[in-house]
């Protein structure tokens, strides 16, 4: 998942943990709580090393299967790849217990913040299709069997409870919801979606996000998660059905239909993050093209 830099450091702004008296007086400090987020984050940009920088826009998980997918073999130490902080630790939940998977987050935090420069703490993400991705976490209904009952009031409750209990284990943020338009069959991740309709899958997007960050206005606080609606932009169009082919749609249906979901989300729903397509979008990758990601995202 990648989120723009100064999206990522404002979100670590403002879940920065007490620090002393000292840290809080001192005016011109990224510490200081007195100070807007942006403020602090413009004064933290400007103290930042590159590979502070860098850190940033890193997630590391701590699934074993996942290491070896991404070529890590083996564990890793923590504590020397995070020297320079890191900006999520991603699903260091699986098949681990509530209590054991805060007493991780906990621990990695508070490295994070005792023994780092900057003291950063991390996003912890998570997957929230229809529940919380974690042992023992209730499981609710497929986003598409969620979508047949019409039902936003519905939805909206399931992802009150579904942020309540990511939050529990130490959750700060969840890759959901699903904003594609399930339009052919031969996609695999069609299950994930709320349909085919614009409108439909608007509505019920809205109500996913509202219900994971506890409403729609300010931050969710200490009882709920940010919300990471996906994927930016495009994703189920895809050439054959075939997951991760190239996308070409034509630009009206692309500004009228793909993309209306999430300007939804985000002006109704004030939803705090959103996750770049793994596609490319008329030849260019979502994750590297200026008109998507700044143009549309960030500008309009």
């Amino acid at each position: 998942m990648k989120f723009s830099s100064k999206l990522m450091l404002l979100l670590s702004i403002t879940m920065l943990m007490s620090f002393s008296e000292k840290d809080i007086t001192q005016k011109d400090s990224h510490l200081n709580t007195e100070l807007s987020p942006e403020e602090r984050a413009a004064l933290l940009i400007e103290k930042m090393t590159l590979e502070e920088k860098v850190a940033q826009l890193c997630s590391h998980g701590i699934r074993r299967q996942t290491n070896i997918e991404e070529g890590i073999a083996g564990s890793f130490n923590f504590r020397t790849l995070a020297k320079h902080g890191m900006g999520q630790l991603e699903n260091p939940f699986d098949e681990r217990k509530a209590l054991e998977s805060v007493r991780i987050v906990n621990s990695f935090q508070k490295f994070l913040i005792d023994s780092t420069r900057l003291k950063i703490p991390a996003n912890i993400g998570s997957e929230c299709l229809h529940g919380h991705a974690a042992h023992e976490s209730t499981i609710f209904p497929a986003a598409i069997a969620m979508a047949c009952t019409w039902n936003t009031k519905l939805v909206n409750k399931a992802f009150d409870i579904i942020g309540r209990e990511a939050r529990l284990r130490g959750s700060t943020e969840a890759h959901t919801p699903v904003l594609d338009l399930g339009r052919d069959p031969r996609w695999g991740r069609v299950e994930e979606t709320y349909g085919e309709d614009t409108y439909l899958v608007s509505q019920m997007g809205l109500a996913a996000v509202t219900g994971l960050q506890g409403g729609t206005e300010g931050e969710p606080g200490t009882t709920h998660i940010i919300s990471s609606s996906k994927h930016f932009a495009g994703y189920a169009q895809v050439a054959g059905g075939r997951n991760f082919a190239p996308t070409e749609i034509p630009e009206r249906v692309f500004i009228d239909q793909i993309l209306a979901p999430f300007e939804t989300v985000v002006t109704k729903g004030n939803a705090l993050g959103i996750m770049a397509s793994h596609c490319e979008v008329d030849g260019v990758p979502a994750h590297a093209n200026h008109w998507l990601l700044t143009d549309i995202l960030k500008e309009k």
